[in-house]
């Protein structure tokens, strides 16, 4: 199945199965989480607010849900630097969604695009999309999986850099976790549908461990707003997720080795190295 699977609702899905790091130069065309942290009077919503965007392909004004940030209270992170926050998974609301063409970004590449580029989307995305059904403020995880999948649709179609998809991909395996977290335990088929959601996670996984490697030789810094530390730490995490431990520990040699590596990147590359070594045995 590919990771794109579910775009045919949209009217996509005949670009489901686009090869998302496909080589320019191959190319034909230049739910709610539920949890309140104990507090039972803040709701999702409260955390949320109307924000307006204009669409960079087809120029429409439009409102969606976005994170009222000074409200957030975040807790810590996992290995691979996916946040938890109190009340809300912020992750959900991290798309941006024209429901007129079919444009989607995640918000920190959101803004105005090379012209060829907002053609490339104009001639693929816009004629087929079907606009999704956007009546609620608050989003479910599986509203956020379609507007992520949309946005790496959407990076594929206008040949964004590789470290932008694999950072959507990235961010998509963070999605699938959360639903793990918070799906009940009295679900029906809990087991199979478990094993299914951390199937999916892997899977974008993968996709963002090749994307950040392809980036790392192609690229130059910042890769999706990372730097070359970061990249290495994560590329540490991603290889020992995917079993490639040999490779995971190098990175992490790397990094613990190196005079400029910050105390904070040190104390976290230990902490991996320490699950790594755990893994190992």
């Amino acid at each position: 199945m590919s990771i794109l699977s579910g775009l045919e609702s949209l009217g996509l899905g005949d670009l489901e199965n686009a090869d998302i790091f496909e080589s320019k130069k191959e190319k034909k065309d230049d739910g709610n989480n539920g949890e309140n942290g104990g507090n039972a009077v803040i709701k999702e919503e409260d955390y949320l607010l109307q924000k307006t965007f204009e669409c960079p392909v087809c120029d429409a004004e439009f409102k969606q849900s976005v994170i009222r940030h000074n409200k957030i209270r975040n807790y810590g992170h996992d290995l691979d630097l996916r946040p938890h926050n109190e009340g809300v998974d912020t992750l959900k609301y991290d798309v941006v969604v024209c429901n007129q063409c079919g444009y989607a970004s995640l918000t920190k590449f959101h803004g105005p695009m090379p012209r060829p580029h907002r053609n490339l989307l104009r001639e693929n995305i816009m004629p087929r999309f079907k606009p999704m059904k956007m009546e609620n403020v608050v989003l479910t995880y599986e509203e956020a999986i379609l507007r992520y999948k949309l946005a790496l649709m959407n990076a594929v179609v206008r040949q964004a850099k590789d470290s932008e998809k694999a950072y959507i991909a990235l961010k998509l395996s963070w999605i699938y976790r959360g639903i793990q977290e918070t799906l009940p335990k009295d679900t029906k088929e809990y087991e199979e549908t478990m094993e299914t959601l951390k199937a999916q996670e892997r899977e974008n996984q993968k996709i963002a461990l090749e994307g950040f490697t392809k980036a790392m030789t192609a690229e130059t810094p910042p890769y999706a707003g990372m730097n070359a530390e970061t990249l290495d730490y994560m590329l540490a995490v991603l290889n020992m997720e995917a079993g490639e431990y040999a490779k995971a520990k190098r990175l992490l040699s790397t990094i613990l080795s190196s005079p400029k590596t910050t105390k904070a990147h040190r104390s976290q590359a230990e902490l991996v190295l320490d699950e790594l070594r755990s893994r190992m045995k």
